[in-house]
Parts: C-alpha cells; sequence; structure tokens
C-alpha cells in the first residue's frame, strides 16, 4: 500500500463521515462544526476556546464562529477565567446535555456501520496504531509550529539591530 493510498483512504473516511453527519444532524439543526464542538465538550467541558481549538484541529476563527452560534441556541455558555480574563471557559447547557443521546446514537450508527466485519482484536489493535500515529503527527505539526515561531523571532530580532 501507498502513501498515497493511505491518505487518500484517510480523506475519504473523513469526507464520508461529514457527508454522514450533515445528513444525520439536520433533525438537530447543528452543523458539522457545532457537532464537533459539542461532542469535544461532552468529553471536556469547561474548556477554553484555544484548547478547543487544538483539540478539534480547527482554526480559532471557526471554533469563536461555531461557540457564537452554539451560545446563540442555547448550547454553551461561556465563562472568563478569574485570572486571566482574555480566556472564555465553555460550558454546556442543560439543552445540549438533553440533546447528548441523540448526538450519541448519530456517532455510534457511523462506528457500527464503518467498523462491520472487522473483530474486536482488529478494531483495538487498529484504534491503537492510529492513536500513536495521530501523537506522532501533532509532533511533526508542533515542530513546524516551533521551527517557524523561531524563524519568525530571528527575523524581527534580526530587524530590530
Amino acid at each position: 500500500m501507498s502513501l498515497f493510498t493511505v491518505g487518500k483512504n484517510f480523506l475519504g473516511i473523513y469526507y464520508n463521515f461529514q457527508m454522514f453527519l450533515s445528513e444525520h444532524l439536520k433533525d438537530l439543526h447543528l452543523s458539522n462544526i457545532e457537532f464537533s464542538l459539542l461532542y469535544m465538550l461532552y468529553h471536556a467541558n469547561g474548556t477554553s476556546q484555544d484548547e478547543l481549538s487544538r483539540l478539534t484541529y480547527l482554526d480559532k476563527a471557526t471554533v469563536s464562529r461555531g461557540i457564537k452560534s452554539l451560545e446563540e441556541k442555547d448550547y454553551i455558555f461561556r465563562v472568563k477565567d478569574k485570572v486571566d480574563k482574555r480566556v472564555k471557559s465553555v460550558y454546556l447547557t442543560e439543552k445540549a446535555y438533553d440533546k447528548r443521546n441523540q448526538i450519541d446514537a448519530v456517532v455510534y450508527d457511523w462506528y457500527v456501520r464503518m467498523m462491520e466485519s472487522i473483530s474486536d482484536m482488529q478494531a483495538e489493535q487498529f484504534f491503537s496504531i492510529l492513536e500513536t500515529i495521530s501523537r506522532n503527527a501533532d509532533s511533526i505539526a508542533s515542530d513546524i509550529r516551533y521551527s517557524l515561531h523561531s524563524a519568525q523571532s530571528n527575523k524581527e530580532s534580526v530587524s530590530l539591530l
């Protein structure tokens, strides 16, 4: 299997999941972005917007728009940090908790259909390997961000001289 095939498969899974979500979230009046944020908050309620951006791999502007929309729909509320007023933590409302079973059912339906004909042992191995690959990819991206930041800092230092 080539790296192209692996990449194509990952993209295919991602886009098919997005299409599946779009269809199944219509009744809940949620966008895919809103779903991603809610789903993450079900597992990390009280997370800051910046952390939500990191956890969902969405840029800060997209997270901000999604948070604003969820707030308008009364799914979440934000609280400013007592120490750092720039940081806002995001919390789920009762309405969001009331929708959790429906949202979990959508995810479970996708998972069951996606994992059809795959044994529990194969699934466990796959997810373990996928987690390792994801951590490695995060590390690579972190290295790139660090080197880009360092290069920018060096340019600024040189221009100050």
